[in-house]
């Protein structure tokens, strides 16, 4: 019996042992799981805060076109979460760029990017401190601080965002959303620091002949005109001028066109109905843009204190300014919401 009693301690001290031992092979495989589960989820954190970085970067990248390449955002200082970012060009992509954002969590850092194309002027076709439509067709946005619609129908395919809207004797609709301007009116960059480069860098002047100076279908390139300038024929090529007075288009332009005007700036075309494809007008004024023609088409951004459209349609289109949007004014590029970002892929990727 003894002998018994001692053989059944035994057993019960190795079954011990044995629950012991499967005891703490469960706690060390929980502990693990845990710890894992902790570190992956610490890094999904990171990685989501790595995405809203890419967002937090997007939002506080400067107006200033020459100021996005190279720009770097720092948040560390902030307990959690925290972010960094930088803009980089995009090799191969014109005009694009590659946001990297870092986010952390604890110890862990987790990366994400996003390519963007720059977008000069966010799909607004038309800035304005007054714009009068009749009968007028905007393929794009709108952005003003007081809309007047005279005769006709006027039809905006984009947003109009403005101050108010006066109708005499006509009518207009919008597929876009209606959003009310806030704050100040529109502030227009003066033209002085980039005449005075012209000047300076001695841009060619085209030749004068009665009182005023002509470009026609062989100008390309940068120009200064220290007066009147008259445009005639199919311009098809790229063109950049800077003019000290009053512009005037007899027939539409075929090619990349940019006007900087002191004076006002008019173009008047009949019987025009089809767009060129390469096609893309850019006209900035300090006092007024009146575009006037039936049946006339063209594409195109205009910016003035005052710009008028009678029976044409203009169709958003912002490719002439991509070339020189290094001598474009600052102030112009900050008008806000004068630029956007266009996505190059549907998600943001690890």
């Amino acid at each position: 019996m003894t002998g018994q009693r001692g053989y059944a301690l035994l057993l019960l001290l190795v079954a011990t042992l044995l629950i012991l031992l499967l005891g703490s092979t469960i706690f060390l495989i929980a502990f693990s799981d845990l710890r894992v589960s902790r570190h992956l989820a610490e890094a999904d954190r990171a990685f989501y805060y790595a995405e809203a970085g890419v967002e937090l970067l997007k939002s506080r990248l400067p107006r200033n076109f020459r100021e996005i390449q190279g720009y770097r955002l720092q948040t560390e200082k902030l307990d959690s979460p925290r972010f960094s970012g930088s803009v980089t060009p995009l090799p191969g992509e014109e005009y694009a760029f590659l946001l990297t954002a870092e986010g952390q969590f604890a110890d862990k850092r987790r990366e994400a990017r996003a390519e963007a194309r720059y977008f000069p002027f966010g799909g607004n076709a038309v800035f304005a401190g007054n714009f009068q439509a009749a009968g007028a067709t905007v393929q794009g946005s709108v952005y003003a601080d007081n809309f007047l619609v005279a005769a006709g129908e006027t039809k905006i395919s984009g947003d109009l965002t403005v101050k108010g809207v006066e109708t005499i004797g006509g009518s207009y609709y919008y597929q876009g959303r209606k959003l009310p301007r806030e704050g100040s009116g529109l502030l227009w960059p003066d033209l002085e620091s980039l005449t005075a480069k012209a000047i300076t860098d001695g841009w060619p002047v085209p030749l004068s002949a009665n009182g005023s100076y002509r470009l026609e279908n062989t100008a390309t390139g940068i120009f200064y005109v220290p007066g009147d300038l008259e445009l005639s024929g199919w311009l098809g090529s790229q063109l950049f001028a800077v003019v000290a007075g009053d512009v005037l288009l007899c027939s539409l332009p075929a090619g990349q066109v940019v006007l900087f005007a002191q004076g006002e700036i008019k173009l008047q075309a009949c019987g025009i109905a089809n767009t060129s494809q390469s096609q893309s007008l850019l006209f900035y004024s300090l006092e007024r843009i009146t575009v006037l023609g039936d049946c006339l088409s063209f594409r195109g951004v205009l910016l003035a204190p005052e710009v008028e459209l009678q029976g044409v349609s203009l169709l958003y289109c912002h490719r002439a300014a991509l070339p020189w949007l290094s001598l474009a004014p600052a102030e112009l590029l900050a008008i806000s919401p004068t630029y956007a970002l266009e996505w190059l892929e549907t998600r943001i990727r690890r």
